[in-house]
Formats: C-alpha cells, structure tokens, sequence
C-alpha cells in the first residue's frame, strides 16, 4: 500500500512539474507592417503574457537592418508578463532594403518566442533631380495645387543589403514632421523651398523626415491675372549627397465670368472675355 501511495505521489509529483514549464506566448504570431514610406515610423501594438517563469522576459529584434526596429518595453516580469504586457514595436525604415526581422522574447528555462516581422518598405518619388515639370490650370482667383513627395538622391555607396544579422534590443530615436500639425517647429535647418518668377505660385512642406533624405511638398498656383504664368522651385535637403530638386512651374489663368470683379456679371464682362479669347 504504501509502495502504491508512493508510486501515486512521484507520478503526481511528476505531472505538477510539467504543468510548471515557464511559458512565453503572444496573441500574435507575426507581426505585419504592409506597405510604409520610408521616412516614416509606424508601429504596431501586441500582447505578451508568461506563466510559471523564473526570470524576467527579454525582448530584441534581430535583423540585417536592426537598428530601423525598436521594442517597447524591453524588460517584462513574471509578476507583469502573468496579467499581460501591451508591448510597441515599431519599424523606422530609412531603407527599401529592411523588409523582414525576427521580435526574440526569452526567459530563463523557457523556449525562446519568435515573431516573424515584415514589411513592404516603399520609395514612390514624384519629383527629384533637376529636370521636373508641373503645370497648371484654373480662373483667375482659384488655386490649383498637387502634392509631389520628394526624395533625395545620396551621393554616398549605398549599405550591403547582405549585412550580418545583428540582435538590438535598443530602441531607436527619429524625428518625423508634421508641418501641417505643429507651426512651432524650425524645419529649416533641413528642408528649404525658394521659388523664383511668378509670383501666383507657392509651396509649402506637407511633411518631412529626418530618418531619410526625404519630404512632402503642395505645390500650389493662385492667380490673380489673366495668362500664363512661370516659375522655379527648388527644394533643398541639407542632408542628402544631392541636396537640391529642381520643379519647373508652367500656370494658365483662365477669365472668370465676373472679369471686372465688380461682384455682377454683365454685358462688360461678356466683352473683356471676347476680347481676352481674341488676344490668344
């Protein structure tokens, strides 16, 4: 009986000690980024929970490019990892070339988690060297405007896209501006725009990033006379290799049917539009 008791009590003993196998899990099991800009951080928020562990869980990322990710937080305790963890990865791509990593969570005597990370890095420029053009078309006293996204060329020999993989769990700090967002900001220790000619056209920085040499501008043409219209905008990164985008700017006033601008549309304005049409 009492070789039957002690049998029972190791078998049960045996099965307590499964049972208490430091776990990590995720209620994820890969993290993906889909299309981003390059230029421009984005992040994605998972939950991360242990059992029965013995030390605390330490997150890093590893990857060719392992400095464009980051973890947040990159300690948990049992104690927190037991009621859940929201944990931030973020991705800052300054490179079409860091498109995959691996999200490593590991704990003393428990298997190593690992979260697949991808992402489809994107460079779509609209304006760059020298030889751009846009045109334009609208009344006089209208605006026509486009959004083009500039990107810098760099005049340095571009990174191995074979580097080693490398493990950092440090986390990364970039700037991203939002002009539109937030006035008080001094861009122009990086991003300049000039305009020379007409002076119907202007333009304005929509964004700007200081990860990559790169920048959203509106372009926009508001005339107030009747014609054609030209000018030149140069944009300008103080920290490219090739720091300066040249914009050709051709605009067309069309006559509003209110041509003397006296508020009422009458027989004067019928005949200053004839006469207009005739002189093109």
């Amino acid at each position: 009986m009492k070789i039957r008791f002690l049998l029972l009590s190791m078998m049960m003993l045996g099965d307590l000690l499964a049972w208490a196998n430091p776990v990590i899990e995720a209620n994820v099991d890969s993290v993906q980024f889909g299309q981003v800009d390059v230029g421009y951080p984005v992040s994605k928020i998972i939950r991360v929970t242990g059992s029965d562990l013995e030390g605390n869980i330490n997150l890093a990322v590893e990857a060719r490019f392992a400095d464009e990710y980051s973890v947040s937080p990159k300690t948990i305790t049992p104690e927190d990892a037991e009621r859940g963890v929201f944990v931030q990865v973020k991705y800052s791509p300054s490179t079409t070339w860091s498109d995959w990593a691996n999200l490593v969570l590991t704990s003393e005597n428990a298997a190593d988690l690992v979260i697949p990370i991808t992402a489809d890095p994107q460079r779509n420029p609209t304006i760059y060297g020298y030889n751009n053009q846009r045109s334009y078309s609208t009344h006089v006293g209208k605006t026509a405007s486009s959004v083009e996204v500039a990107y810098f060329a760099d005049a340095e020999v571009p990174t191995d896209p074979n580097q080693p993989v490398v493990r950092s769990p440090m986390n990364a700090s970039f700037n991203v501006f939002d002009i539109e967002d937030d006035d008080f900001i001094v861009y122009s220790d990086i991003y300049q725009l000039s305009i020379e000619g007409d002076d119907c056209f202007s333009a304005k920085l929509v964004r700007a990033s200081s990860i990559a040499n790169t920048c959203t501008v509106r372009i926009s043409y508001n005339p107030m006379t009747c014609g054609t219209h030209h000018a030149v905008l140069n944009v300008t990164c103080s920290t490219a290799g090739a720091p300066l985008i040249v914009v050709n700017l051709d605009g067309e006033a069309l006559p509003n049917a209110d041509v003397d601008g006296d508020g009422e549309v009458s027989i004067n304005d019928l005949s200053s539009l004839i006469d207009f049409l005739l002189d093109m």
